[in-house]
This record gives structure tokens, sequence and C-alpha cells, in this order.
């Protein structure tokens, strides 16, 4: 049976994916061929998002069913499957800013392709849905980059978010995801890092990555508010942005 253009069109983004991660150095010791590489820890997380996996305890469980196994090692390039602890000690060390480029590197399979035109929604710019979200909470593991939260009488809360961006457009299910920016405990910092310092860094990066990207960006109440506009404003970036009756009583 011959194989759809979108399942073509699958494979040639997971082997580009794969080649980058190639890339990303390895900085355990010791190392031979007889250990599982970076690069199979990552694309083994990568299959667990992409098979729609909800734990890692339920890809464990499956992967060594015969098909699991064979499309891990023809559709994502895995020779040796990491254990789901593993997989974690391997991936927890990894800097975020090695998979900025991998975003941009797909990003630009898009454009060359056309398929960016099709998410062309608005004549000022694209439309970017901008949010926070939670991804780890605890009040006994933590890490250096654990944002902390000290309730009066309770322990302290440690947790990890992130600010998320993608193109989206109306009647279109897919969308573009953008680097998300890692809302995370910063160098010397006194307080917990927060949605609207990530903001800055967020566009900063947008910036750099796409200069010519204009964006109409979403966002709710929290960035309702003069120097936030005025930063949107400053990269020539649109915006439509929640205004509550309550927060902005003299504006209304």
């Amino acid at each position: 049976m011959p194989r759809s253009s979108q399942n073509v069109l699958a494979d040639n983004l997971i082997r580009a994916v794969s080649q980058y991660v190639a890339t990303i150095p390895d900085t355990r010791p010791n190392q031979c061929d007889s250990k599982i590489t970076l690069h199979d820890a990552i694309m083994s997380a990568l299959a667990v998002m992409h098979l729609k996996y909800p734990s890692l305890l339920a890809f464990e469980r499956d992967k060594p069913k015969e098909e699991i196994a064979h499309n891990l090692k023809t559709l994502y390039h895995i020779n040796k499957v990491p254990c789901d602890t593993y997989m974690r000690e391997l991936l927890d060390p990894v800097d975020t800013d090695y998979f900025r480029k991998l975003y941009t590197i797909l990003f630009a399979r898009v454009q060359r392709s056309n398929w960016l035109k099709r998410f062309r929604y608005l004549d000022e710019g694209y439309l970017a849905p901008i949010d926070g979200t939670g991804h780890f909470a605890s009040d006994a593991i933590h890490c250096p980059e654990c944002c902390c939260k000290k309730p009066k009488g309770k322990k302290p809360q440690y947790y990890h978010q992130l600010l998320a961006i993608c193109l989206v457009k109306p009647g279109m299910k897919e969308v573009l995801p953008l680097m998300p920016e890692p809302i995370i405990q910063q160098v010397d910092a006194s307080k917990n890092d927060c949605e609207k310092n990530a903001l800055k860094r967020l566009l900063e990066h947008i910036q750099s990555e796409h200069p010519h990207l204009k964006l109409v960006l979403a966002m709710d109440g929290l960035y309702s508010d003069g120097p936030t506009i005025q930063l949107v404003q400053s990269y020539d970036h649109g915006f439509i942005i929640v205004a509550k009756d309550g927060d902005h009583q003299s504006l209304l």
C-alpha cells in the first residue's frame, strides 16, 4: 500500500530531528558503545509524546511489543530504549537551549514548503496565542532551577513552568509551535521567575530567530498593562489582550 503524503512528511520531520539530536554533546564520562546514547534517550522521549502515551510507565510497558519496538527503530531511529528512570537521568541535565535550534530547523522547513502561508489570517501578522503552563510541582523533589513558593505554615512548593507560544488559524486543527520559554530560577535572582519576565526573553529570542516574522499576540488579562503593551509594540507586533472590568476600572 502506498504511503500517504502525511506519513512521508512525518518521516522526514522525525529524521531531521534525529539528525540534529545526534549533534547534541553527551557530557557523561566513560563513553562506550554499550551505553544508551543521549540521542536514543531524546528520541525515546519524543516517541512518548508523538505516540500520545499518558505516562512514561505506560510507554515502559508497551515498548517490548513487536509493533512498538519496530516503530521505535525504523521511525524514530532508536537503537536502545532507556527505562523510564534512566531516561529522566539522561534528559534532566540537558540544557534546553540545545532544543532551540531544533525549532528553527523545523520552522524553516515549514517556510520552504509554503505551509506557513496557510496560517496567514490577519493582515497585521500571524495569530500567536501565548500562555503559561505548569509541568512540575512537588514539596519534596527539587533542583537548582526550581522556583519556590512558601505558603505560610506549609512545606515549600517547588515548581517548573513554561511560557508557550504557537501560530494558529481558526478552522485549522494544526498549530505551529515556536520554542517555549522556560520559567525557572534565574541566576542571581532574588525573586522567582514569572510569565512577564519570560515574555521579555521570549520576544527577544523570536526577534533573533525570526526577525521578519510579524505576530499578533493573543494574551490573557495578566498582560494588559502599559509596560507589556509597550514591550510588544517595540518589536512591531500587534496584540489582542483581555482587559477585565475589575482590573481596569479607570480605562473602562
